[in-house]
């Protein structure tokens, strides 16, 4: 089998990749070849045994550039060209991450091959308006979903409410889109003793952005700056800036640069609630990978309301607080009885975690099939 990032760089994307080559070594009987760039690859290698890296081999590849044009098209036209050129008649493939360039030609390149194309951000374009140019349209997103055929390749999605927003806005994908579970963190299994006494801690994990609730949280923080109550504090680089007098209501504030994994998972598995302040409409086309180390570390949530969550906490029961204002937010807060709402929030999450787990396992089955 063939596995090939063509996207992600360095330590981008290592928890997913790892946990899909680990998947896939367990499926397969033979060797895999991965196409991805040395510093990728040297990045996945720490996640992996040796026994797993012996049946690997490395060919190493550029990243391509994640446009919707000419430029781009061209430089997947190449991968496929490439990958063509070393693939078996029969031999499955699966891009870790997509272009609409892959998703475009895969087909007509590779048609003596099974391909699975893993999408991920790329789909947060689906809805953008289409270009008037006839050139540049024909590059876009829209145009090549609306003429997909996927007759030996299919695209795979992280959440089934992702599928089904897609099939909705484009009917003829049905049959043509797998729905692989996003899979959680592949470490350890962190044993965390949840302590429920105050200050309660909450923790906003990720990059801190406008788009996932940054200065929602910072008005959040603001409100409890005369009390020894909560602490708030930020597990990711600063993508907003705090203002001097408002540093004080962070007891951890934003790194200007990259934070490691071991700090990530030191700030977020220690705290009572992660803030997912994400807007309604990410959750629609891109799943959350905040949320999956929510579930890994055994947090909480204390997260904006989406339809994604929204069936998420239907199918395992309260996994923390959905808000719409964060007014909503400071009741919750101000009126919790952690002793108790604490343990039935754990006890949920430890349920999502087993039951994902599995489908995530089942799912790359089939796909690897």
């Amino acid at each position: 089998m063939i596995l090939c990032e063509p996207i992600c760089d360095g330590a981008q994307h290592v928890p997913f990749n790892s946990a899909i080559i680990k998947g896939v070594l367990d499926l397969v009987a033979g060797d895999v070849r991965i196409l991805c760039t040395h510093s990728h690859w040297q990045a996945l290698m720490k996640e992996l045994d040796g026994n797993s890296i012996l049946r690997i081999r490395h060919i190493p590849i550029n990243t391509l550039t994640r446009q919707d044009d000419l430029k781009s098209w061209l430089s997947s036209f190449r991968l496929l060209l490439k990958i063509k050129n070393i693939v078996e008649r029969q031999e499955n493939i699966m891009f870790l991450s997509s272009t609409s360039g892959i998703i475009d030609l895969a087909s007509s390149i590779l048609s003596s091959n099974s391909v699975e194309c893993v999408v991920h951000m790329l789909l947060a374009r689906v809805e953008l308006p289409s270009p008037r140019n006839p050139v540049t349209r024909f590059f876009s997103l829209n145009s090549v979903l609306k003429r997909f055929e996927g007759e030996n390749t299919k695209m795979v999605v992280l959440e089934e409410v992702i599928k089904g927003n897609l099939q909705k806005l484009y009917p003829h994908l049905e049959g043509k889109v797998n729905c692989l579970v996003h899979p959680l963190p592949s470490e350890e299994e962190l044993n965390i003793a949840h302590d429920t006494s105050l200050p309660c801690s909450i923790c906003f994990p990720g990059t801190f952005s406008k788009e996932k609730g940054a200065y929602e949280f910072i008005k959040l923080a603001l409100s409890y700056t005369g009390t020894s109550d909560f602490s708030f504090k930020v597990a990711g680089r600063k993508s907003v800036e705090i203002e001097p007098e408002q540093e004080k209501a962070f007891s951890v504030l934003p790194v200007e640069s990259f934070l490691s994994r071991q700090s990530f998972t030191n700030l977020t598995s220690n705290s009572d609630f992660l803030f997912l302040g994400h807007h309604p409409e990410t959750y629609k086309w891109c799943a959350s990978g905040v949320y999956n180390d929510a579930l890994h570390f055994g947090v909480p949530i204390i997260a904006r309301k989406s339809d994604f969550l929204v069936s998420e906490f239907r199918k395992y029961g309260e996994l923390g607080f959905l808000y719409e204002t964060i007014e909503q937010v400071n009741e919750f807060l101000t009126s919790n009885d952690y002793s108790t709402t604490h343990k039935m929030f754990i006890s949920n999450i430890e349920k999502a975690k087993k039951t994902r787990t599995s489908q995530f396992l089942a799912q790359l089955a089939n796909i690897v099939s």
